[in-house]
């Protein structure tokens, strides 16, 4: 256990606040282990998302060290003929990335490296770029390659790139953001020497528990960079997580003053690969947000609305499990070996059926979570109503999340009407029924615009592509994302929802971020009966039209005869 006697919340510490925004507004996240042993306290920054080692950034802030002696990089490789290699690693790094940014041309282009460590990133930029900048606080490990690996007389090794005069092209910061504890005033000076136009492009670790060493103050993920963008004006080029090696990957854009304000919003990222002609279509361009955003963003609203004792339908590889959490369970239609086949692996708990979840506990349960499950069902207001809600106890809490139309596997797509959702409920349809399997092709073509090259369906000819959208059409089976919800619609789906299942409701949180919506409402005990939603009431005022429709169609006496009622036109 934590020691209470320096057990102080870090808002209580005058020097510790987020490396990345500035903001002090750090709260709890979770106790873990450093890698050499000792308990450490992870913060959370509620303004950008950031996860902070407490610990280490104590340790940097309260120590007589100066900035100047952090070290900003990592060691590097173990030998110098690993160096070597490295250097080649980080030539095919750089042509990737030049290809990436299309108005470079390094051959007349500045190149600035902050953390240099032992300079294969730097070496490798010198045989690209016109001119190339090391910047780093300690270069005692570049120092001790030059014998063994010449250095190109094209770069100039600096302590700060506020001594920069030259206008910067590209400034590349690998694994040196983790590493700054006050990363928010090293922005601002990169952000000075870029020319107008130019990028930052940056890589650094996830938040896995590898990663917790010495030294790494900061764990980004989507959300993260997104603010760092907005709070300095930089425009988003793009956000990659590379989940095998625990990492996240950005380009950002000092804004030119000639760019429009399409290009400059946030919610997507710079269109690439735009066609020539005016007017042309972008080929790849996708939101902000992602995986770990969401993770943590559940975790921030969870810790506030949900606690207790309660079921996770659908958990996949993740439960969501946060402070004020007495038990969990998890629930989901998947057994042992149909979870090994879709997650590669089996599931780390014990799953429960839903038969099982709602015959032992009569009573109900504090809280339900259900998160990037609801957009699997063909008829979600049957599910929540039949399903979910019913495993609630007066006063508990259903909590769900599911992907917003801005997804970047979903932008494309239509928004589901309210009234279609609806139908789906009130004629009872199924995943068979005809206007539920129309579906089918539209999440197949949104998601292979959106993955191009890694989405199975788009392996092969446009006629093989055709064949086999037909074929999944005729397929019964199905687990993709029948709908795709705006926020109103997903949150007047959860009114009719709750009042489906013959109970009231009440809102505690309502929120869309760029990836995802955020429900979370209470279950209100019913005196007489539940308050109709006013969605509700507009659908049936249009059954009544369509009612009034057949009625006068099929009988056509009905339209001569002068005594009808304005009701029954």
């Amino acid at each position: 256990m934590i020691d209470p006697s320096v057990d102080a919340n870090v808002l209580d510490h005058p020097t510790i606040v987020c490396p990345c925004c500035g903001n002090s507004s750090l709260e709890e996240f979770e106790d873990t282990l450093h890698v050499e042993g000792h308990e450490i306290r992870i913060y959370i920054c509620i303004v950008c998302c950031a996860l902070v080692n407490q610990w280490e950034l104590e340790q940097a802030l309260s120590t007589t060290e100066t900035e100047h002696e952090i070290q900003m990089t990592s060691p590097g490789p173990e030998s110098y003929s690993d160096l070597e290699q490295h250097v080649k690693m980080y030539q095919q790094t750089l042509r990737f990335l030049l290809k990436a940014l299309p108005s470079i041309n390094p051959a007349q282009s500045t190149f600035v490296q902050i953390g240099v460590g032992q300079g294969a990133a730097v070496r490798a930029a010198a045989n690209l770029f016109r001119r190339c900048y090391a910047i780093d606080h300690d270069f005692s490990m570049f120092e001790a390659t030059r014998s063994h690996l010449e250095m190109p007389n094209e770069v100039l090794c600096l302590n700060s790139i506020e001594h920069l005069f030259d206008p910067v092209d590209i400034v590349a910061c690998w694994h040196s953001f983790e590493r700054m504890p006050r990363l928010y005033d090293v922005i601002v000076q990169i952000r000075s020497a870029l020319r107008p136009g130019g990028y930052l492009c940056f890589k650094a670790p996830l938040y896995r528990p590898n990663h917790l060493f010495k030294g790494i103050y900061t764990f980004f993920n989507y959300q993260t960079v997104t603010v760092l963008a907005s709070l300095h004006r930089f425009d988003v080029v793009d956000i990659s997580t590379d989940y095998s090696n625990g990492l996240l990957h950005a380009i950002l854009r000092k804004p030119n003053p000639n760019t429009s304000s399409e290009d400059t919003d946030l919610r997507y990222i710079q269109r690439k690969n735009c066609d020539d002609a005016a007017g042309g279509t972008p080929t790849s361009w996708r939101p902000i947000g992602g995986t770990e955003a969401d993770l943590q963003m559940r975790r921030i609203i969870g810790r506030k609305y949900v606690s207790g004792h309660g079921f996770e339908i659908g958990a996949g590889l993740v439960p969501t499990y946060f402070q004020g959490i007495k038990h969990l369970s998890m629930v989901d239609k998947l057994d042992g070996s149909e979870f090994e086949r879709l997650f590669g692996e089996r599931p780390p708990y014990d799953i429960l059926t839903l038969e099982q979840a709602r015959s032992g506990n009569s009573e109900g349960v504090d809280f339900v979570m259900a998160h990037q499950v609801l957009e699997h069902c063909s008829n979600p207001i049957k599910v929540l109503a039949t399903e979910w809600i019913p495993l609630l106890r007066d006063g508990g809490v259903l909590f769900i999340s599911i992907p917003s139309y801005n997804m970047v596997s979903e932008r494309l797509r239509l928004p589901t009407p309210l009234d279609h959702i609806l139908d789906d409920w009130a004629l009872d349809r199924s995943d068979e029924a005809y206007e539920s399997i129309d579906h089918i092709p539209s999440f197949i073509i949104g998601w292979t615009e959106a993955h191009e090259g890694s989405f199975w369906f788009a392996k092969g000819s446009a006629s093989e592509y055709a064949r086999g959208i037909l074929t999944e059409i005729n397929r019964r089976g199905h687990d993709l994302h029948w709908h795709t919800y705006s926020f109103d619609v997903a949150a007047a789906m959860m009114e009719v929802g709750f009042y489906a299942a013959g109970v009231n409701m009440e809102w505690l949180h309502k929120q869309e971020t760029l990836d995802c919506i955020y429900l979370v409402a209470k279950k209100v005990p019913v005196v007489d009966r539940p308050v109709e939603p006013q969605a509700l009431r507009e659908y049936q005022k249009r059954l009544a039209k369509i009612l009034q429709t057949i009625t006068i169609k099929h009988s056509p006496s009905l339209v001569s005869n002068s005594h009808i009622s304005d009701d029954q036109r």
